[in-house]
């Protein structure tokens, strides 16, 4: 890319934070891309503002973009597309399908545009209707879900460059598209970094405990989490949670209000993920809590998993692909489970924690973005080549 390119990136969220989203725009600037990002309205973030040197504009209406069946749907869709088709832009990097119906609008109205699907999710493996509560609820959630899984097939055949988070999603969502990758949310570190914060000080943790990290989104039942809780805490080990989503909040509510609950269950605001990284450095070991019945998840590589690598910690995790086969090779930093066997893998994992960490030091280093970052400029300079 010699001369500079511009590129429009569209997102699902308010872009308040967003850690793949922020690396991937670091390493196109670097390499001479003028960046703009349209994001989604938020009621506490200006409309907008310029983030590390990128513009950011909040202008889309997520919740029109999640009614595919609606009036407002097409009608925002053409209002923001016409907008970017202004902008010149040389690249539309669509993050997730509920943007993409734009990103194919806008190239639509100017034919010379690159279009990149980059999907966090396996919209057809992803069963988002099977959450709603009540029959009637489920029925609308299940159409609108086949209409989305309709739309991105549509915007397939006019992508020009398709992005996953693993190469199993990669090649579900679509093995014809010519230039294409699959990128792991890694963490942007060389070397495991140490705060020398004490979660046990921090969070008032009993000294003889130990401590188990659980990030992100909860894909599990709250019943399920709150059960795994209690078989952690039978083996004297507390767990931390960092969130602050909706079901985080929920299942916080229900926590203090139990005085048994809130002796092993603890909770930590949101942080970036590198502030996290040092944080949880002091741990023992990461929890992934991915449901095995959701190929979506199943199938994925967990964001999180690579966190805990980067803290120098182990990773317990439910029996999805990229775990079974990293312990089938013999990775003494990964210890998966089943609710029937849950209680004979902790035991397995305490009693080597101190060789895994040291092989999750290790490891570490095989998932850095200095490793991704190559295969992202790759994709754009084959795009962009004359």
């Amino acid at each position: 890319m010699a001369s500079k390119r511009k590129v429009i990136m569209l997102l699902d969220n308010p872009f308040l934070s967003d850690d793949r989203v922020e690396k991937e725009i670091k390493s196109l600037i670097n390499t001479n891309c003028e960046v703009v990002v349209y994001a989604s309205e938020s009621k506490t973030l200006s409309g907008e503002e310029t983030k590390f040197g990128v513009t950011v504009k909040r202008l889309l209406n997520i919740e029109y973009l999640r009614k595919p069946f609606s009036k407002e749907f097409k009608k925002h869709i053409e209002a923001i597309s016409f907008l970017i088709s202004q902008e010149k832009a040389d690249v539309i990097h669509c993050h997730d399908y509920h943007v993409l119906n734009i990103g194919l609008a806008a190239k639509k109205r100017t034919s010379s545009v690159k279009l990149i699907y980059d999907a966090h999710e396996w919209l057809k493996g992803y069963h988002p209707y099977k959450e709603a509560k009540g029959f009637i609820n489920k029925i609308k959630a299940y159409l609108v879900w086949r209409k989305e899984i309709m739309n991105e097939k549509i915007a397939l055949k006019y992508a020009d460059a398709l992005i996953s988070i693993s190469e199993p999603i990669l090649n579900f969502i679509d093995d014809k598209i010519t230039h294409r990758t699959y990128l792991y949310n890694v963490p942007n570190v060389s070397e495991v970094v140490t705060s020398g914060v004490d979660l046990k000080e921090l969070l008032g943790i009993k000294s003889n405990q130990k401590i188990a990290i659980f990030v992100g989104n909860i894909y599990v039942s709250d019943n399920d989490f709150l059960e795994f809780a209690e078989t952690l805490y039978k083996s004297d080990i507390s767990l931390v949670v960092f969130g602050n989503k909706h079901r985080h909040q929920r299942i916080k509510a229900i926590v203090t209000q139990s005085p048994k609950l809130s002796k092993h269950i603890f909770f930590h605001d949101y942080l970036t993920q590198s502030e996290r990284i040092n944080i949880i450095s002091s741990a023992d070991f990461g929890v992934i809590l991915h449901p095995i019945d959701r190929p979506s998840n199943y199938y994925s590589m967990s964001n999180r998993w690579f966190e805990f690598l980067a803290a120098g910690l182990p990773v317990f995790s439910t029996e999805i692909e990229a775990a079974i086969k990293s312990e089938e090779k013999r990775n003494t930093s990964v210890v998966t489970f089943n609710k029937k066997n849950i209680h004979k893998k902790i035991k397995s994992l305490l009693n080597d924690i101190k060789n895994m960490k040291l092989a999750a030091k290790s490891n570490m280093h095989n998932y850095t973005w200095k490793n991704e970052e190559p295969k992202l400029l790759k994709l754009y300079n084959d795009l962009l080549a004359k």
